[in-house]
């Protein structure tokens, strides 16, 4: 008779337990009006819906966002605008229909389904013959589960698809292929700054991922300008310029891991101005000084590219384009 393994058995039923706690905490979530509308899929369902409604080109209309987000809260509200950039707009108009809680489920399955292959992609990149089955039955679902993608999972946040335009990245990166890496990084222009920051010290060493982002970044811009046309393009950057002006000063912003974010909880801040031009001088001077760097290395590996990645987070999630 075989000993039962007590270690295993325990691993298990941790793993069970998170699984079980994130299903019901996502459900309680959806049965109350207050969370499941204050949450970052609001903005994802209007962007479908006008699109549906009105065409491409009205999904910036701020005013048409607010009326829609008044509607299904049924009171006045602080708009959650969406002002991400376009080519993920046929993805939500193909997903979202009138029902709003139907329509969150059918996006969850969706990042159920990003966050399934992320983790895929990135347990590729392991050497599997240095782990047991067990081990990497573990290290998949502990992956799977991790909290942050929980939290953004919860949200209805497109964050998976900035996730898996990185986890391309990093599959051809250390597959060696260079120019299908910068195709899979062009995903995360959904968080322009980000992607930017990613991709422009590669101008300085390994270019193939530089020019593979390039085509994909110019062929989903293609793409976002098709869709939305002149007048939509416009009504784009008018809406950026809006949330550039207003966002600073919302509550959220003081919770962001971020300068901006601990500069305003340590200090009282009257004029944003200065801390806006600091964090974008902050970001310029992180990637010249990624670039200076990289320019002297002979190889890279992946202690580069974990810190070429982390420091994005800190530096690049600004309140532009990031709601």
């Amino acid at each position: 008779m075989k000993t039962l393994n007590v270690r295993r058995i325990l691993t298990l039923a941790a793993i069970l337990s998170l699984a079980v706690y994130y299903a019901l905490t996502w459900t309680n979530m959806l049965d109350d009006l207050y969370e499941r509308t204050g949450s970052d899929f609001m903005g994802f369902y209007t962007f479908g819906r006008i699109s549906q409604s009105q065409g491409y080109p009205s999904i910036y209309k701020i005013e048409e966002q607010q009326k829609l987000q008044e509607e299904i809260v049924g009171h006045s509200v602080t708009p959650i605008f969406y002002t991400h950039l376009p080519f993920i707009a046929p993805l939500a108009r193909l997903l979202v229909v009138e029902d709003y809680i139907v329509s969150f489920k059918r996006w969850a399955l969706v990042l159920l389904f990003l966050n399934a292959l992320n983790v895929y992609l990135l347990m590729n990149l392991l050497q599997v013959s240095s782990f047991t089955k067990w081990n990497l039955v573990v290290l998949g679902l502990g992956a799977y589960l991790f909290d942050p993608t929980f939290s953004g999972f919860m949200n209805g946040q497109d964050t998976a698809i900035l996730l898996t335009g990185a986890a391309l990245w990093a599959y051809g990166l250390f597959s060696k292929e260079d120019f299908p890496a910068g195709l899979g990084l062009s995903l995360t222009t959904v968080r322009p700054q980000i992607a930017l920051f990613l991709a422009i010290p590669f101008l300085f060493h390994r270019r193939r991922v530089l020019w593979g982002f390039v085509l994909g970044g110019s062929t989903l811009a293609l793409i976002s300008l098709g869709l939305l046309g002149k007048d939509g393009t416009l009504r784009f950057i008018e809406s950026i310029r809006y949330i550039e002006g207003t966002v600073w000063r919302e509550n959220h912003a003081l919770d962001m891991p971020t300068i901006s974010g601990i500069i305003r909880r340590n200090f009282t801040v009257s004029n944003y101005e200065p801390i806006q031009k600091m964090v974008w001088l902050c970001y310029a001077l992180g990637i010249a000084a990624f670039g200076l760097w990289w320019r002297k290395l002979p190889a890279l590996d992946e202690r580069h590219i974990g810190l070429l990645f982390s420091l994005p987070s800190f530096l690049c999630r600004m309140p532009t384009i990031t709601i």
